[in-house]
């Protein structure tokens, strides 16, 4: 797995993207670009942002399971063919358990589990 872009490429693709939902109204920063935040939570933009969050968390969840259990391992102690397996059941569990949970609460909880296994030693 590898990013698209070199590590020196990365700090002005972020700045980019930044860009990109500034002139979208979907982020607002102060003039020397240190501070960002959202727009008003009743406006449309906010709406907008929401959804795009929406639509990325998934994939952010996946990686941070994936993260957790490589860690949980421990360096060269994981075949991929265990890291599959293990993701599939962290995800059946995380699923089972966040199920009446808000969805942007769902790495917490995630991360609850991972790490009451890792200290169960599982």
């Amino acid at each position: 797995m590898a990013l698209r872009w070199r590590e020196e490429e990365i700090g002005a693709v972020i700045d980019s993207l930044l860009d990109a939902m500034a002139r979208s109204n979907l982020l607002v920063c102060n003039d020397d670009r240190s501070e960002w935040q959202r727009p008003s939570p009743t406006s449309f933009e906010a709406i907008q942002l929401a959804l795009l969050a929406e639509a990325t968390i998934q994939t952010i969840e996946r990686y941070y399971l994936v993260i957790a259990l490589l860690l949980q391992a421990g360096p060269g102690n994981i075949t991929q063919e265990a890291l599959e397996q293990r993701c599939h059941l962290m995800a059946s569990a995380c699923r089972f358990s966040t199920a009446w949970i808000r969805p942007s609460s769902s790495i917490r909880a995630c991360s609850a589990i991972s790490s009451a296994s890792c200290a169960a030693g599982k």
